[in-house]
């Protein structure tokens, strides 16, 4: 299993979120086509709508709603 921490608009992505988008949503194509993955994310609602909307499978995808202020993330 691959975690992201889902960027939006209280993390250090604020100003570039279109483009962070971009790369996250592709980490996440390729990601699932081989592994399970677990979104930790503010907004599950919305990124899964994010993820949808591109193509990526849900299938293989896990979206937990958690506080959070910053992408990267260790220790779990």
């Amino acid at each position: 299993m691959v975690q992201l921490t889902w960027p939006h608009e209280e993390t250090d992505w604020a100003e570039m979120l279109d483009e962070v988008y971009v790369c996250f949503i592709a980490i996440a194509r390729e990601v699932t086509k081989r592994e399970h993955l677990l979104v930790v994310t503010p907004h599950p609602v919305r990124v899964e709508k994010q993820l949808r909307e591109a193509g990526v499978s849900m299938e293989r995808v896990t979206l937990h709603e958690c506080p959070t202020n910053d992408t990267w993330a260790r220790d779990h």
